[in-house]
């Protein structure tokens, strides 16, 4: 296996993690109290979790693709 493959394959192994991470971050974020900031935690979640995704999958196709 290549160099430029084992990078792939653990640059995507990495953002998958970070996209389950970010996941979990954004359904269990809450918040209460007089500065409440908790819905934009949760939406930065959701677009970090659906970035991680991306980086993923765009990753795998590649290692996919290497020989």
């Amino acid at each position: 296996m290549s160099k430029r493959k084992k990078g792939y394959l653990i640059l995507h192994i990495i953002m998958l993690l970070l996209t389950v991470i970010a996941i979990i971050c954004a359904a269990t974020v809450k918040g209460s109290g007089f500065l409440d900031l908790s819905n934009i935690a949760e939406v930065i979640c959701w677009i970090a979790a659906f970035a991680f995704g991306a980086v993923s999958s765009l990753a795998f196709a590649r290692f996919r693709k290497i020989k």
